[in-house]
Order: structure tokens, then C-alpha cells, then sequence
């Protein structure tokens, strides 16, 4: 059954409100209609079974017949540092880390990195692909996709209390 993310401040009570893709998606290509039920999620932890009341291509409106709370890795996550690559290449990383559970991804430039990714519009498709992961692969949170920062950068923002492992391909 297809999902649809319903962020939390279009939920009020035992109401939903779905508007903009995820809408216009439900309506008009799903063909949805009043009373069928469909499954949400809310992006921060919560997925949902819902009822819908009213459908509109710019806006339906249904009432929460069920909840459920997501499982969490842990309390930090799982945090993925990666090496900007090209095109194609990366939209599949982003697609596939959020589908393994990783929580934050952070894209690194370094020495050696031929994509300059500047504009805001690159960060927003990664986010994209990020909850199109999600919708498919399950999961009721969505991954954080960081901007781009260098290595030294994301190595201190990394939580100091936590595990970290650091792959390295000339390690013995």
C-alpha cells in the first residue's frame, strides 16, 4: 500500500490533512477517494493508519483510525559521512542509506572531490530522494541531509560520546 508523509503540524488529534505532491499524487494518480483507507507517516517517528473524508487534488482531509511508534537505531543514530561523487552515483547512495536506517547523512568535500555542489536546489532533490526512500523502504522517520561541509569540519560535529568507526582501506 502506498505511503504518504503528513507532516506533524497537519495533524490535529484524530485529524490529517495531506496537501501539495502528496496530495495531487493521492488524488489524481492513485485515484483516492472518500473512505478508503491509507497509510502516513510524519517524518520524526509516528506512521499512521488514516480514513479519508474528502479528497481534492490540492487537499484531502481524513481522520486517524490508527498509530504506531517507529523503532529508532539509538538515541544518536547512525550517521554516514561520505565523500561527495557524482551524479546518479550519489542520488543512489542517498536512496540507499536512508533504506539501511541511517539517520544523517553528511556529504564531505575533500581534497580529492570533483563535485562543488552550491546550489540550494542540489540539497533539496538530495532531501527528495531521501523521502522517497523512506515511503518505499517503511520506515516512519525520514533521513537529514546535512550540507556539504569538509571532512575536518564533520569530524568535530560528530557526538563525542558515541561509537565511531572510521573505514579505512589500508587498514590491517
Amino acid at each position: 500500500m502506498p505511503r504518504f508523509f503528513v507532516p506533524p503540524e497537519q495533524i490535529r488529534g484524530q485529524a490529517f490533512t495531506l496537501t501539495g505532491s502528496e496530495a495531487r499524487h493521492a488524488a489524481l494518480v492513485l485515484r483516492k477517494k472518500a473512505g478508503d483507507i491509507i497509510d502516513l507517516f510524519d517524518g520524526k517517528d509516528l506512521s499512521y493508519q488514516g480514513r479519508i473524508e474528502s479528497v481534492n487534488p490540492e487537499r484531502i482531509e481524513g481522520i486517524i483510525l490508527a498509530q504506531e511508534k517507529g523503532t529508532r537505531i539509538s538515541k544518536g543514530g547512525l550517521i554516514l559521512c561520505q565523500a561527495l561523487i557524482k551524479g546518479p552515483k550519489w542520488d543512489w547512495l542517498v536512496e540507499k542509506a536512508c533504506e539501511i536506517g541511517v539517520t544523517k547523512l553528511v556529504p564531505l568535500v575533500t581534497a580529492r572531490t570533483v563535485v562543488k555542489p552550491s546550489k540550494p536546489e542540489v540539497r533539496e532533490r538530495w532531501k527528495r530522494i531521501a523521502l522517497a526512500a523512506s515511503k518505499q523502504c517503511g520506515r516512519s522517520d525520514v533521513m537529514e541531509v546535512a550540507a556539504p561541509k569538509p571532512l575536518a569540519e564533520a569530524l568535530k560535529d560528530l557526538p563525542k560520546d558515541d561509537l565511531v568507526l572510521i573505514p579505512w582501506e589500508k587498514e590491517n
